[in-house]
């Protein structure tokens, strides 16, 4: 077995792993598959590049920033888009996700351009295991991941408003008869789902 490919393949997975949550979360508490999840991923590492690179912030503050300006997008977003198309039927809210995946990669493109950028790194140096190393931050992308996946389970399970986004999961109109306020829930979710994305990016 190549270890070094090994650790590389937990990295990324784990990186699929908190994309692939945030979907599912977004999805069974508003109702919508949104396929616009990526397009704020790909903004989040857009933005960070361009500003740790062209602007030379500090990694820690580019960082910070991003988490900041892609967890208000996500927000507009849900108030402007997802909100609306709660009671739509499944393809439309299929086609106008897809269409707002489209529209911001359109944009990120304008303004960050065509080229591949290359973001610098959270952490540096590594560990070594055997014949290779583990860079430190394969390692932190791998402990955040677990963390904030394990976080999660914790919130869903064990705080009342994790019980409310369960249980508009499961039935949303009967949720709001006791209170719980999907729309609040959701927002919360997207600010915490791209936060997590972003540190583990």
């Amino acid at each position: 077995m190549n270890l070094a490919a090994f650790i590389n393949g937990i990295a990324v997975g784990g990186v699929a792993a908190l994309l692939a949550v945030g979907i599912s979360q977004i999805f069974t508490t508003s109702g919508v598959l949104n396929f616009a999840h990526a397009g704020f991923a790909m903004l989040a590492a857009y933005l960070y590049a361009w500003l740790a690179v062209s602007q030379h912030w500090p990694v820690g503050w580019a960082a910070l920033a991003t988490v900041a300006v892609v967890s208000l997008l996500g927000t507009l977003a849900e108030w402007l888009v997802l909100r609306r198309l709660a009671e739509a039927p499944f393809i439309t809210k299929v086609i106008v996700t897809l269409g707002l995946y489209v529209f911001m990669q359109g944009v990120t493109l304008q303004l960050f351009g065509f080229d591949p950028k290359k973001a610098p790194l959270l952490f540096h140096g590594g560990v070594k295991m055997g014949s290779t190393v583990a860079a430190n931050q394969q390692i932190a992308i791998l402990a955040a991941g677990l963390a904030l996946m394990a976080g999660l389970a914790l919130f869903l399970r064990g705080t009342r408003l994790g019980l409310a986004t369960r249980s508009c999961a499961q039935d949303r109109a009967t949720a709001g008869l006791i209170g719980a306020v999907a729309g609040a829930i959701i927002v919360l979710l997207i600010y915490s789902l791209v936060a997590g994305r972003r540190r583990a990016v």
